[in-house]
């Protein structure tokens, strides 16, 4: 598996990790799955320019459209990308580049994303926690998903249970396997529902 160089590695230096993040002194249990809500580009730069350069809600992995993976974070260090430290300091997370939703503009043909920006490429119709629209994901990303976690998991000694959908579990910060945000609450949206589920369920 190539795990791609870090494109901010300029900014994620081991000296910075340092200071802005700590090491766990725990033991992992949790793979968190997610997406960026935006382009690689733009959430690289996102990355790199909030919070004056302390900005700490990243996380481990993402990948990108085209397959590739990028190791943003060490996966020893807990980078407080769900925001709960209980859960950040167990789980390890790969972000996959998505939009997610997408919104129709008065009826119009075109679609935004939450950022308003107009949005051309292909898209899923499908209603789930009040939205309808949504950017799919890639062969290549989920390849390369599926290749990502067998790898986390063999090196970090998770489970991998999966739990299989994305939505809301009560008790999900105790499960061992793979998750997802929106197995966490209503509020997210990822995995979003057009992600193919079923392909994570044999590992």
């Amino acid at each position: 598996m190539k795990i791609l160089t870090n494109p901010v590695k300029s900014f994620i230096t081991k000296e910075i990790c340092d200071k802005i993040f700590k090491v766990s002194d725990d033991d992992r249990k949790q793979i968190l799955l997610g997406h960026t809500g935006r382009n690689f580009d733009d959430y690289i730069t996102s990355v790199v320019t909030r919070h004056n350069k302390k900005y700490t809600t990243i996380p481990h992995y993402v990948i990108k459209k085209n397959g590739d993976i990028v190791n943003l974070v060490p996966t020893n260090y807990v980078t407080k990308l769900f925001g709960y430290h209980e859960i950040d300091k167990v789980s390890i997370s790969i972000f996959l580049e998505n939009l997610g939703w997408l919104s129709p503009i008065n009826n119009k043909p075109e679609l935004t994303d939450w950022l308003s920006n107009i949005y051309s490429g292909d898209t899923i119709k499908k209603k789930w926690r009040n939205k309808t629209h949504w950017e799919p994901y890639t062969q290549s990303q989920i390849d390369s998903t599926i290749e990502l976690i067998n790898d986390v998991c063999s090196h970090n000694g998770i489970n991998k249970n999966f739990i299989g959908h994305n939505v809301k579990v009560s008790g999900i910060e105790n499960f061992e396997g793979i998750t997802t945000r929106s197995n966490y609450s209503a509020y997210f949206t990822d995995l979003s529902p057009v992600f193919d589920y079923e392909k994570l369920k044999n590992l």
